[in-house]
């Protein structure tokens, strides 16, 4: 089953070890739980060690259930011991000033907010519950994907063992969601209102949000797969085609002058961005219109921060080393495979590079973070989706 999306309301009375333990309260507070779980290793640890967490790396529910309308009929030992141990790892409280409870807007809330600067938490360690637009370029909004912690409809490889199953963590939108915030903010300018829709929603109105709850309910996600880059756009009233060489269709060539022809037509490119030397592509930013500015060819829009960056035409330094190392590599294996002919102990070939040639080259925004700016200088288009209006 998909996770909801999380909506904190605030608390009406205290939850834990002698609390009021109202059932939205008690949601509220479990959600949290789970969502500080994900982000603070520590913390999860001591859970773990604690006994209290389930298979999939979440709080175990207490038995019997809490009930809806309870009214704290019920003891939630697992919850009240996951809040104790908050208060001691997280918070770096001691053990005496622990008291296994959460309070409407007290420390130990503000602490699970991610707000209140104690302990091992720096204030507004986690995103906020709800992002705003942040600016407006060519006409489609400009969104931060780190604004939104709402868990998204797949899991990702979190114990890095190169498969997605059911012992991964389920994803959030702020670290695994730059398709999805991509996706909206097109959608902004070239979406149109669908059934699936809330009534009197405008596509200028989207959020990431808005379109996870869109894709949530629609068959929008893959649990193991991910996102489903073309049936979102759909629901959102945008046609898509995927092209690359990890998808059926091959980039059309040349890339600059296919893009050029998207964006003629008052389209959009979701652009599939390596920045690791992977070649599969590590992040996705929007391209939005054509500029002539020196190198810079494109602007386009990162939902890593919301800054508005470039792209250049021209092949840089980088890619050259690119494919000096993939040439190496593929040099490397052949004269193990054939040392291998021959010899008594067969020597481990190593993998082979799968190097793809870049077709446009990031050019930092001016307003990006220094490590950003470290990246968008790096990031090399492989792969990408068309957005186009359905009118």
């Amino acid at each position: 089953m998909y996770p909801q999306p999380l909506e904190i309301t605030g608390l009406a009375g205290s939850v834990g070890f002698g609390g009021m333990n109202r059932y939205a309260d008690v949601s509220q507070v479990t959600d949290l739980i789970n969502l500080n779980l994900v982000y603070k290793p520590s913390y999860r640890n001591a859970c773990a060690a604690q006994g209290l967490l389930d298979g999939f790396g979440e709080l175990k529910p207490d038995i019997p259930e809490y009930a809806p309308g309870g009214g704290g009929q019920y003891d939630l030992p697992n919850l009240n011991e996951a809040i104790r141990q908050f208060q001691i790892v997280g918070m770096g409280r001691n053990q005496s000033w622990a008291d296994a409870r959460v309070d409407p807007n007290g420390q130990t809330w503000k602490s699970l907010l991610g707000t209140l600067p104690s302990g091992h938490i720096p204030p507004n360690s986690l995103p906020a519950p709800t992002g705003r637009m942040r600016g407006i370029h060519n006409g489609f909004a400009i969104f931060s994907q780190g604004d939104f912690r709402e868990l998204l409809g797949h899991r990702w490889d979190s114990n890095g063992d190169k498969v997605v199953n059911e012992y991964d963590a389920w994803a959030h939108l702020n670290e695994k969601g730059c398709c999805l915030t991509v996706i909206t903010m097109a959608a902004t300018k070239l979406g149109k209102p669908q059934s699936c829709w809330p009534k009197g929603l405008l596509p200028k109105n989207l959020s990431p949000s808005d379109v996870n709850k869109i894709a949530l309910n629609n068959q929008g996600y893959s649990e193991f797969g991910g996102l489903m880059t073309t049936r979102v756009p759909m629901l959102l009233g945008m046609k898509a085609q995927r092209y690359g060489s990890h998808y059926k269709e091959p980039l059309p060539l040349p890339v600059d002058g296919f893009i050029d022809s998207i964006l003629n037509a008052g389209h959009a490119v979701a652009a599939h961005v390596d920045y690791s030397g992977s070649s599969r592509g590590d992040h996705w930013v929007l391209i939005t219109n054509k500029v002539q500015s020196g190198l810079k060819a494109y602007d386009a829009i990162d939902p890593s921060g919301g800054y508005v960056m470039g792209f250049s035409k021209n092949m840089n330094a980088r890619e050259l080393a690119y494919e000096n190392t993939a040439t190496a590599r593929d040099a490397k294996i052949k004269a193990i495979q054939e040392a291998n002919k021959t010899a008594k102990k067969k020597a481990k070939v190593p993998e082979p590079y799968n190097f793809q040639m870049g077709h446009l080259w990031g050019m930092a925004a001016p307003n990006a973070s220094h490590s950003r700016k470290e990246k968008q200088n790096k990031y090399r288009l492989v792969g990408l989706i068309t957005l186009m209006r359905t009118d």
